[in-house]
């Protein structure tokens, strides 16, 4: 039996289009970048980017329309904040479904996280609060119903007083809460940590001032 020769060439063809499909394709599989955006008199502007690049913002403290332009972004970031910031506002993020890690570990100076601030980031898987040592209080539902959120880090919160109402509500898959590094810590507000269903353990040892566990702060865990 004779093979003809055209079966090979037609085979080779088809190596050499998928070659050519792949090479072409390459360049769009890019690995996560870190991007700095400078804040100054004006809002920022964010530059093109990849999926889970991070946007690392310094310069001056975001104002209402930065934070609504972070908000509008469609693709998935991380976000590094390392600028002046001394509070994050009131629903600065909420129901942004882009954002999957946030980084507040370079702002000292921050004092409080205000109400609903990242309320219901579906896609924030870890938040990292550590270096934070001025932060006074997390207000309430300020991290509510961040369904995917598995890493808190509260390491170096030694100021902060008080975690307000519902803050970690519905936070399906947060684990362990270590809260031990906040000796300033004096209450937990009411739900605050209810209905986490995959929490398995809250440290507390070292929050001596602790003096209120609200109603239902771990209710349904």
């Amino acid at each position: 039996m004779v093979i003809k020769p055209i079966h090979f060439r037609k085979f080779s063809a088809v190596l050499f289009v998928l070659a050519a499909l792949i090479i072409t394709m390459h360049p769009i599989i890019a690995s996560a970048a870190n991007i700095t955006i400078t804040k100054g008199v004006e809002t920022i502007t964010i530059p093109s980017y990849n999926a889970d690049d991070t946007l690392i913002i310094t310069g001056s403290a975001l104002e209402a329309d930065d934070w609504n332009i972070l908000k509008a972004l469609t693709t998935n970031f991380k976000l590094r904040m390392e600028n002046t910031q001394t509070e994050i506002p009131e629903n600065a993020l909420d129901n942004c479904t882009t954002l999957t890690a946030l980084d507040l570990s370079a702002l000292p100076g921050l004092r409080t996280i205000k109400r609903g601030a990242f309320q219901v980031c579906i896609s924030l898987t870890q938040a990292n609060l550590s270096g934070c040592s001025q932060l006074v209080s997390i207000a309430e539902d300020a991290f509510y119903r961040c369904t995917t959120l598995t890493t808190l880090n509260l390491s170096g919160c030694t100021g902060l007083q008080s975690i307000g109402a519902n803050v970690f509500r519905d936070c399906d898959n947060l684990a362990h809460v270590d809260l031990s590094p906040c000796t300033g810590l004096q209450s937990i507000g009411v739900g605050a940590f209810r209905s986490c269903n995959a929490l398995a353990g809250v440290t507390l040892s070292g929050c001596s001032n602790l003096t209120s566990i609200a109603d239902n702060a771990f209710y349904q865990c």
